[in-house]
């Protein structure tokens, strides 16, 4: 009988090669894979000859979803049962959008999402540059007091290991975000300032999939459902669950709003007055712009902020390290020279 430690190794070796075997699909490849899909069916292509032929994501998932709707299975099941690299938001849509026979206009809204979302990535990687800059030199740098002094171990045997502890902490993170994991978006979360641009981002994409479901022309109830479920916040989440009780009664979303929380007063009294003029869509794209553009500014704001106050630790803690180190030497001076 194999000893328990073999077994638990062996578990987690599994679970690694699944979790890094999952084919990373970015935004950016959303995007291209909506943008050739919008082509070919505007075309006149058949859906399962555009699955196959379009790009951007994984062949393998493209060719068994061409096989299984030209064996006559409903392309609502068929995502229902997509992979995880799929999001939410993207099902709710192209589902509401192939029911209503909308699929061609309702994929470049989808686009569009996403290329926003890839252009807020390369913002926020664009933006960490500089503070990883200067954590690297505080790694260089920090050590050569010690390494001076003859104290601790060698200069490669304190850089290396802080090397490698960093750049994996990095790649989690970037592995995270490619991945869209919840854990990551709520460790964020707890981040000064970038609570609100989330806060913002989760509003915009609310807007955006209602806009895109109430244009497919779902019911209203999975206008508000899908939209709640693809916002990746749970209080927008819980509040479409209450908005949907309340259609089902017969009342309109609008009236039904007064005292709600989870979305700003401008969502309210927008939402309010598109809903009496019949220009719902339009007011929903306005909000959805807004928002994106509220968002965008807080990111900016965060990225401007955060590595002031990255480099001004790391000066604090490299201008102290360097009093130590001629303190040192004072007090050996000191001994040297006696009273």
């Amino acid at each position: 009988m194999r000893p328990w430690g073999h077994r638990r190794k062996k578990k987690i070796a599994s679970f690694g090669k699944r979790l890094f075997s999952l084919p990373m699909v970015t935004h950016q490849n959303l995007a291209e894979w909506y943008l050739a899909l919008e082509r070919y069916l505007s075309a006149g292509v058949a859906l399962p000859k555009a699955l196959r032929d379009s790009g951007g994501v994984p062949t393998a998932w493209r060719e068994e979803s061409a096989a299984r709707l030209e064996a006559g299975t409903p392309f609502d099941e068929i995502l229902k049962s997509a992979p995880k690299w799929l999001p939410r938001t993207d099902r709710f849509v192209l589902s509401a959008a192939a029911s209503s026979g909308r699929l061609v206009e309702m994929l470049p809204l989808l686009r569009e999402m996403h290329d926003n979302a890839a252009k807020r990535s390369r913002e926020v990687m664009g933006a960490c540059l500089y503070p990883l800059f200067i954590l690297h030199f505080a790694v260089l740098v920090l050590p050569l007091p010690s390494v001076v002094a003859g104290e601790g171990p060698g200069y490669w045997g304190q850089v290396l290991p802080a090397l490698g502890m960093m750049w994996g902490v990095i790649g989690v993170i970037w592995w995270g975000w490619q991945k869209r994991s919840a854990f990551l978006r709520w460790m964020a979360g707890k981040l000064p300032g970038v609570a609100g641009a989330l806060s913002y981002q989760a509003w915009a994409r609310f807007s955006g999939v209602m806009r895109g479901l109430y244009l497919a022309g779902a019911p209203m109830e999975e206008v508000w459902f899908g939209a709640g479920e693809s916002s990746g916040d749970r209080a927008l989440a819980a509040l479409a669950l209450r908005m949907v009780e309340r259609i089902q009664k017969g009342e309109r979303p609008g009236d039904s709003l007064a005292g709600e929380k989870a979305l700003p007063p401008n969502f309210v009294s927008f939402y309010r007055n598109g809903e009496e003029t019949g220009q719902l869509d339009q007011t929903l794209a306005r909000l959805e712009a807004e928002f994106r553009e509220e968002a965008t500014r807080r990111l900016f704001q965060v990225s401007f902020w955060y590595p002031k106050l990255i480099y001004l630790l790391v000066a604090v803690y490299i201008g102290w390290q360097i009093i130590q180190f001629f303190q040192g030497y004072i007090e050996i001076f000191d001994d040297i020279l006696g009273p």
